[in-house]
């Protein structure tokens, strides 16, 4: 696994290596998907 630079690249690596329950449930969010979308931009911010 090379450099990973962005969330898009982990997002892609953990839905091939995770089974589909466990990644559907870690992709998902809740109702708005409000802290999904903020937990996004806040690891966007890391990398």
């Amino acid at each position: 696994m090379g450099e990973i630079t962005n969330v898009t690249e982990y997002q892609a690596i953990a839905k091939q290596k995770l089974p589909k329950m466990i990644y559907d449930y870690y992709a998902s969010g809740a109702e708005d998907e409000w802290t999904l979308q903020e937990n996004r931009e806040a690891f966007a911010r890391i990398l």
